[in-house]
């Protein structure tokens, strides 16, 4: 995604929490390619999973009461973790997941999966989801477009909706880049 669209990338020991709760707000775009969990008794705590292992000021568990709390500028979140559009129906208040988090904190499109991904197809989606945005198509015609070669492209047994259906747009929709 990287060779896609300009932007800094965090790996390894700079993929942390601190990090990103220090510079998330200075970016268009926000992808989050990483391991979520979802907690069905309270879901403010499904948390996207940065690292295990701790640090000095974080915990390295970015927890949907901590997204809510931030104020975020991009137009565009992509949450590509297991389960960050699930969560728990509140009445009045509608599903609080992750994705919900994001909405709050002030991103109006979120691309959000509704179960398990996996890692390849993920890769494969995303990709080909970039691709389109940098040529100035909407949000939704990207990722329906990415879907579609992923099917073309990939062995029959991953043509099944468990493997490519996962991954939804919601919000605005409008083209992220210019076309050129």
């Amino acid at each position: 995604i990287r060779k896609i669209i300009r932007g800094m990338t965090y790996l390894g020991e700079e993929s942390n929490e601190a990090n990103f709760k220090k510079h998330a707000g200075n970016y268009d775009i926000i992808h989050l390619a990483m391991h979520g969990y979802l907690d069905n008794e309270n879901p403010m705590l499904s948390k996207l999973i940065f690292s295990i292992h701790p640090d000095s000021v974080e915990d390295n568990l970015l927890n949907t009461a901590e997204i809510y709390n931030l104020r975020l500028k991009a137009r565009l979140a992509t949450l590509s973790s297991c389960k960050s559009g699930m969560g728990t129906l509140s009445g009045g208040e509608g599903v609080i997941s992750l994705a919900r988090g994001f909405s709050y904190a002030g991103c109006p499109c979120i691309v959000m999966s509704l179960w398990e991904v996996e890692d390849n197809v993920s890769a494969d989606i995303m990709t080909c989801f970039y691709k389109k945005l940098r040529q100035g198509c909407s949000k939704q015609k990207a990722m329906a477009y990415a879907k579609r070669t992923f099917l073309r492209k990939t062995e029959p047994v991953k043509t099944h909706p468990y493997y490519w259906a996962c991954y939804v747009v919601i919000g605005d929709t409008h083209p992220v880049f210019v076309p050129h």
